[in-house]
């Protein structure tokens, strides 16, 4: 987590030697102030008490950060809203989640609404190794038929590799493309080609505005906040004989990490030699862009 209590009802993020107070628990958490990831706090004993929480990414931090600082991670029962307004929870995803989890998390919360991350969801730059192929893009023709015409301001828009569990979501739901954000009013099922979703687009400042967070300012809008490493481990040319392994028309799959500096990233490569890998900056404006490599 990001931020803890130093004793006196202050909330602090992480420092490097310090330690403070889970605010859910009250016991006490250590700073984590690594080269390879954003600074957090831990339990002692490592695991975290809400067994909601995922591992915090710099796009987590992002977000938290465009709400007040008393509406962040704010402790409800036993576990902590990632953002709670005076409009509700905002519960930010970026981890695959359970249907279960997801039903449970709206009956606890009530008013709420989930936000995804899916700034690789544009450009196709998934864990399947697909390239140039949106995995959200708009259709004017639905793949299926029987559907009448979008309401004014939405749109019929294809979700390819889809996380299937939020078919189980009531509660509002939006995706963050970066720049963009969807909001989804209705989402239907296909096998072959995934979901179909019913939505509008918006600017993600006019989000911001309508979910009561934060805007942004000309001066943040360029800044680079972390680095999308999308790559091919050393080893994969042995990794069809492991369980679960796939390989599809474009061979391996990749897999992913992300960076909050550039110095991070490059103790990574260094310690890790990927067989090949690319380099994405995402700004702070949303926008998602890949680096060119120094050769």
């Amino acid at each position: 987590m990001f931020f803890a209590d130093d004793g006196s009802g202050a909330r602090v993020e992480a420092w490097p030697k310090a330690s403070a107070v889970c605010p859910l628990c009250r016991r006490v958490v250590r700073a984590r102030c690594g080269e390879v990831v954003d600074w957090y706090w831990a339990h002692e004993r490592g695991a975290s008490c809400d067994t909601w929480a995922e591992s915090e990414t710099p796009w987590h931090h992002w977000w938290k950060l465009r709400a007040e600082p008393d509406q962040r991670e704010v402790v409800m029962g036993e576990h902590r809203a990632d953002i709670r307004t005076p409009k509700g929870v905002i519960e930010l995803q970026h981890s695959p989640i359970a249907p279960e989890e997801i039903r449970e998390r709206e009956a606890f919360y009530g008013r709420m609404i989930w936000l995804l991350d899916g700034r690789r969801m544009v450009f196709g730059l998934n864990e399947f190794g697909l390239d140039d192929v949106a995995r959200i893009e708009r259709v004017d023709v639905p793949p299926w038929g029987g559907l009448p015409p979008p309401p004014a301001g939405f749109a019929y828009w294809l979700w390819r590799r889809p996380r299937t569990s939020f078919l189980a979501a009531k509660k509002r739901l939006f995706i963050d493309l970066g720049e963009e954000v969807l909001e989804v009013a209705d989402k239907q099922a296909s096998r072959k080609e995934g979901f179909l979703l019913l939505g509008r687009m918006e600017r993600r400042d006019h989000f911001l505005n309508r979910a009561g967070l934060r805007p942004l300012d000309t001066t943040e809008e360029e800044r680079v906040l972390s680095l999308l490493v999308r790559y091919l481990p050393k080893d994969h040319g042995r990794a069809q004989d492991r369980p679960g392994f796939h390989w599809n028309d474009k061979g391996p799959s990749r897999r992913w990490r992300e960076f909050a500096t550039g110095a991070q990233l490059e103790r990574w490569r260094t310690a890790w030699k990927p067989a090949e890998h690319e380099v994405f900056e995402w700004h702070s404006s949303g926008r998602l862009a890949e680096r060119e490599e120094e050769t």
